[in-house]
C-alpha cells in the first residue's frame, strides 16, 4: 500500500510521529513443480474484503507491509494463493490481531494441501462459510457485520494504483549495510566470501554464498552440514577478529533455519580464543529452542524461546567478556529466556574472534542427517543494533 498510515493519521487530525499501525505479511511457498511465480495475497476483516496485491513474478521466501489500517484493534484474515509456472495452486493462511500503532506479524506458509471445500481460495480454516464459495468473504451464511466507522478502513476505496506492499512486492529490498553505520557488516552481495572472514574451516560440509534465498539483496551465507554417522562431527565456521570489539559486543544476524533442520544441537554464532583450546562461549540450537554454552566456566543454558523455522529470523546476541561476563539474546526484537545471569568468560589467552557457523556432534546411538541454514546482513558493533538496520 503506498498510501502510508500516516497519511489517514493527518485526516484524522492525529500525529504521525508514533509507529504506524501496519500488518507484515511474511510468504513462504513449496518448491519444486508447485513453486509460486505469482501470489495474490488479500486482507479480509468480519464485513469481507480489506485490500488485494498481485506480485508477479514472485520471489519468495518474501514479505510485503499492509499500511492503511486505521489506529484501532481489528481481527483479520490474511490469506496467500500461490501459482506456478505449470499451474499449481498452493493456499495459505493466518488470523492476526492488529493492535493500533503497532506492526503485527502474519506468517503464510503456501501449500498445495491446504483444504479449500468451496473452492473460493479460502482455507476452510479461515473461511467464514466453507460450504458456499464466498471469495469476498461477505459472509452469505448470516448477516453482514457493518464495520463502518468502527473498524479499519476499506483499503479498496484508497487512491487508484494503491496496493499492499511498497514495490519490490515479495521481493527482497537491498542490502542496508552501506548505511547501517555499525562496526562491520556483510550482506554477501559480492557474491563470494569476503576476506574479510579471515578464517574459514570446513570439516564435513560446505560454505558457499548462494541466491537461494535472502533477507536482503540477492545473497546469503548458506551453511550446509553433511550427514554425519554415530560420533561423526562438522564443523563449518567463517571467523573474523578485524573488528572483534574488545570486551562488549552485540552481533545482529537474519538467521533462515528450514523446517527439516533436525533437532540435535549445533552451534551457529561463536566467540572464542583465536588459538587452541578455542575456549569461549558458543550460541546454538537444540530441540527447537536456544542453547548457550560457555566452555570457560563450564556454563550451558537453555531458552524455551522458539527458533521459528522457514522464515528469515532476526537474531542478536550480545556478549559481555570477563570474570563477571554474560550473555543475552534477542529473537526478532524480543528478549529470549534463561540466557542471561553472570557467568565466567574471562579468559587466557583472551576471546578475540566471532564466528558463524554450523558446528555439530552426532550422538553414540546414531547419525545425524544432512543439515542447512542461511545468514544475511550479518552486523557487529560495540553497541545495539535492532532490527531495522
Amino acid at each position: 500500500m503506498r498510501t502510508t498510515a500516516c497519511a489517514f493519521a493527518l485526516l484524522l487530525a492525529a500525529g504521525c510521529g508514533r509507529t504506524p499501525t501496519e500488518v507484515i505479511v511474511q510468504v513462504s511457498g513449496p518448491t519444486g513443480r508447485g513453486e509460486p511465480t505469482s501470489v495474490d495475497v488479500n486482507v479480509f476483516d468480519a464485513s469481507g474484503l480489506l485490500g488485494h496485491s498481485h506480485v508477479a513474478p514472485a520471489v519468495l521466501p518474501g514479505a510485503l507491509t499492509v499500511r492503511g489500517l486505521a489506529d484501532t484493534s481489528a481481527d483479520l484474515r490474511v490469506v496467500g494463493i500461490g501459482v506456478s509456472d505449470t499451474g499449481v495452486q498452493s493456499l495459505g493462511g493466518a488470523h492476526v490481531t492488529v493492535q493500533p500503532f503497532a506492526r503485527t506479524v502474519a506468517t503464510l506458509v503456501l501449500s498445495t494441501n491446504v483444504i479449500d471445500s468451496d473452492g473460493d481460495q479460502v482455507p476452510d480454516t479461515l473461511d467464514d462459510c466453507p460450504s458456499v464459495a464466498d471469495p469476498m468473504q461477505d459472509d452469505p451464511c448470516g448477516p453482514v457485520v457493518d464495520l463502518a466507522g468502527g473498524g479499519p478502513p476499506d483499503l479498496a476505496d484508497l487512491p487508484p494504483g494503491s496496493d499492499l506492499s511498497a514495490p519490490p512486492d515479495l521481493a527482497p529490498p537491498p542490502s542496508g549495510c552501506a548505511a547501517a553505520g555499525v562496526a562491520f557488516c556483510d550482506g554477501f552481495e559480492g557474491g563470494v566470501i569476503d576476506p574479510h572472514w579471515n578464517d574459514v574451516t570446513v570439516t564435513n560440509g560446505a560454505v558457499t554464498v548462494d541466491n537461494t534465498r535472502a533477507y536482503r539483496g540477492s545473497w546469503s551465507l548458506h551453511v550446509h552440514n553433511n550427514a554425519l554417522g554415530a560420533k561423526g562431527a562438522a564443523d563449518v565456521e567463517l571467523n573474523e577478529g578485524q573488528t572483534f570489539p574488545s570486551t562488549h559486543f552485540f552481533v545482529r544476524a537474519y538467521l533462515y533455519v528450514p523446517s527439516a533442520f533436525g533437532n540435535s544441537e549445533g552451534d551457529v554464532l561463536l566467540a572464542e580464543q583465536g588459538v587452541s583450546p578455542y575456549d569461549g562461549v558458543t550460541l546454538g540450537l537444540t530441540n527447537s529452542t536456544w542453547q548457550t554454552d560457555d566452555t570457560i566456566g563450564g556454563v550451558t543454558k537453555t531458552s524455551t524461546t522458539p527458533m521459528p523455522r522457514d522464515q528469515w529470523v532476526c537474531v542478536e546476541w550480545e556478549v559481555q567478556l570477563g570474570a563477571s561476563g554474560s550473555t543475552a539474546l534477542s529473537v526478532n526484537g524480543q528478549a529470549a529466556t534463561n540466557l542471561g545471569g553472570t557467568q565466567n568468560l574471562s579468559s587466557d589467552p583472551p576471546v578475540s574472534e566471532l564466528g558463524l557457523a554450523l558446528v555439530a556432534q552426532a550422538p553414540a546411538s546414531a547419525g545425524l542427517p544432512a543439515r542447512d541454514l542461511w545468514f544475511d546482513e550479518v552486523m557487529v558493533n560495540p553497541t545495539a543494533i535492532g532490527c531495522t538496520r
